[in-house]
């Protein structure tokens, strides 16, 4: 994983919805690919996801399919749900913005006019969504800004924020990031709508679940609903309890692949961290990792910069989930996995 994650791209947990299967449109507007699902009857709101930084160079990809968690009750409530590519990767904060407004206006195009749009925006997506608060609010009625990367530079020169959101706009970041949402709010004061933060009480960027997103986007519709802001408080919640994964054999621990992150090769493992405690492995202790003939060393510690350029590292995510990243290098490439494959695990010798 390179450095590049640290702002911009969230880690991709997601799960397909139970529910009915929505209708999807999949098609391109100015070069950006877009996906949107709609319910079989539409009640009239939106929401349109904003993704983070990617790097150059890679494929143009819609996160959307399968849909977040956080989205089916939306979904099941009538919302579409739609997301855009953008034209290009990188740092493209004018592009966001230009293929967000394009994507909304072809939303209302093919359903019609919406009664609600709101946006959901990670990282660099986060700060898409802020401006749009401050450019557009007669276009969205409000934003969660997930991870907003507020310190950006596009083509040498900083982007700029008024810190005037025209509607309701809810900052969610992990307690190493929060400073900058605060300082937005701040600046705020005088704004039609004065910005609310809240905190995940964990390291990371965009490290949060699914129940956590839920919770806020349920607290951003009641304040577009009754027009008075939620109070600042923190939302850290614990995942969804599952069920073990785990094997057991002769004392190592073999589990399922379960995603591949397509931009850096990330992998996620579905070990839990007491799956973990039962092999005896501690953050901070070394581990084997098994696949394919493969044997490699791992540390469990709590970031990709826990270990030197090239070598393997593993942490629990907010979900509970075990991601192993090479850092600044390819995990799933490396050991030649795939999501349904399994690997095993062992405690090191000490």
């Amino acid at each position: 994983m390179n450095h590049l994650a640290r702002f911009g791209l969230a880690v991709l947990v997601a799960t397909a919805i139970q529910a009915a299967e929505p209708r999807m449109t999949e098609s391109e507007l100015a070069g950006a690919k877009y996906v949107i699902a709609a319910p079989e009857k539409w009640n009239g709101s939106v929401l349109i996801y904003c993704h983070g930084l990617r790097p150059e160079g890679g494929p143009l990809m819609v996160e959307l399919l399968p849909l977040k968690t956080a989205y089916a009750e939306l979904l099941d409530r009538g919302w579409i749900i739609a997301a855009t590519s953008y034209r290009r990767n990188g740092l493209v904060v004018a592009d966001g913005l230009a293929d967000v407004l394009a994507l909304r206006d072809e939303i209302a195009k093919r359903f019609g006019a919406p009664s609600r749009v709101v946006l959901h925006g990670e990282s660099m997506g986060g700060a898409i969504a802020t401006l749009l608060m401050e450019r557009e609010p007669a276009k969205f009625s409000g934003a969660l800004a997930v991870g907003a990367a507020l310190k950006l530079d596009e083509n040498g020169a900083p982007v700029t924020f008024a810190s005037r959101p025209g509607g309701p706009l809810l900052f969610l970041s992990n307690r190493t990031e929060v400073a900058e949402p605060r300082h937005y709010a701040e600046l705020a004061p005088g704004a039609q709508a004065r910005p609310v933060v809240w905190t995940a009480d964990r390291d990371g960027h965009v490290n949060v679940n699914q129940r956590e997103i839920g919770t806020a986007l349920a607290a951003l519709n009641r304040w577009i609903d009754t027009g008075t802001a939620p109070a600042e408080q923190d939302d850290t919640l614990a995942p969804e309890p599952r069920a073990s994964a785990m094997t057991l054999e002769n004392g190592a621990g073999r589990a399922a692949m379960t995603q591949r992150n397509p931009l850096f090769g990330n992998i996620t493992l579905d070990f839990q961290a007491s799956d973990f405690a039962q092999l005896g492995i501690a953050r901070g202790d070394n581990f084997t990792l098994e696949f394919g003939g493969k044997r490699v060393p791992v540390r469990l510690g709590t970031t990709y910069s826990d270990v030197p350029r090239g070598q393997y590292v593993a942490f629990f995510d907010a979900e509970d989930r075990l991601l192993i990243a090479i850092n600044y290098g390819n995990a799933a490439d490396a050991l030649g996995i795939n999501v349904g494959d399994t690997a095993r695990v062992t405690r090191a010798a000490p």
